[in-house]
């Protein structure tokens, strides 16, 4: 049986070192610059120069070009900013599912883990019941030996000497069981 304080442990050093709700809320900031700047104009600006060499009369030896480009659309800024505003809040709303799980998650192991303490000192009281209807046992077999006893004390210590050793075997497979479920919750 593993020890219940050690498994916490281990889950804590196989988890990643970044919270889903971080990661979230993270992707959520991308999404609002990223929206963001669509309110702003977008300008383009080109400009090109040729110089062509024996044309003649025909062409013009220096041919220059510049020219700019700006595209801002005024109108569209209220369905971004609304847009912008729906990603906030689904990113809000992400996160805080996200921590939602984490917590339940956590609430579970330490729901095991408690679960397994439990389980753990049960087969331990009842290694020492088994001891105990065993030394019973003796004390009893002797008593009859020498004339002090019945065989009725003999058996009924037979008894609970075979009720203690069946405790201990459930209490054992309730430890093995609690220790399973840990380690499915764990993952």
């Amino acid at each position: 049986l593993a020890a219940p304080s050690s498994v916490p442990g281990a889950a804590r050093r196989r988890a990643t070192p970044w919270s889903p709700g971080v990661l979230a809320r993270q992707r959520g900031g991308a999404a609002r610059s990223a929206a963001g700047s669509r309110g702003l104009p977008s300008i383009a600006a080109m400009g090109a120069y040729q110089h062509s060499t024996g044309q003649g009369a025909l062409g013009a030896a220096d041919v220059a070009y510049v020219g700019a480009n700006l595209n801002w659309s005024l109108w569209s800024w209220g369905k971004q900013a609304a847009g912008v505003s729906a990603a906030r809040a689904q990113a809000e709303q992400l996160g805080h599912r996200l921590e939602a799980l984490e917590a339940g998650v956590r609430m579970e192991v330490l729901a095991r883990v408690q679960a397994l303490a439990t389980a753990a000192s049960a087969w331990a009281m009842a290694g020492d019941t088994v001891d105990q209807a065993t030394e019973n046992l003796t004390i009893q077999a002797r008593r009859q030996e020498i004339g002090a006893g019945t065989m009725q004390e003999v058996l009924d210590a037979e008894l609970a000497v075979v009720r203690a050793q069946s405790t201990r075997a459930s209490a054992l497979f309730d430890a093995r069981r609690a220790e399973a479920a840990l380690v499915h919750a764990v993952g």
